[in-house]
């Protein structure tokens, strides 16, 4: 079960962590849109291609890739499908707090 999920909580807790520089702006940036994809009320099942989240920040999809992995170690999002391989699925993503 993933842990409770509120998106005033989770968006409060992006702008704490830029404050404080613990978030970068482009991983922060990441997260406000991989927002955008994932269940409104639970916060789970967002599965964005990583080049679709380049693709609407004008980056390249290595930069998504570090965004990505700096939001799980800081605790922001679960990675809960790993993308690719032979069926081409994107990685899907809970959010979380």
């Amino acid at each position: 079960m993933s842990p409770t999920y509120s998106l005033a909580r989770w968006q409060r807790a992006l702008r704490e962590a830029r404050r404080l520089g613990s978030l970068e702006p482009g991983a922060a940036h990441t997260a406000m849109w991989l927002e955008t994809f994932a269940d409104f009320r639970t916060g789970r099942n967002a599965a964005p291609a990583a080049d679709t989240l380049a693709q609407l920040q004008g980056v390249k999809r290595d930069t998504i890739y570090r965004n990505l992995a700096a939001l799980r170690v800081a605790g922001f999002i679960v990675l809960t499908r790993r993308g690719g391989g032979v069926n081409g699925l994107p990685s899907r993503y809970d959010l979380v707090i």
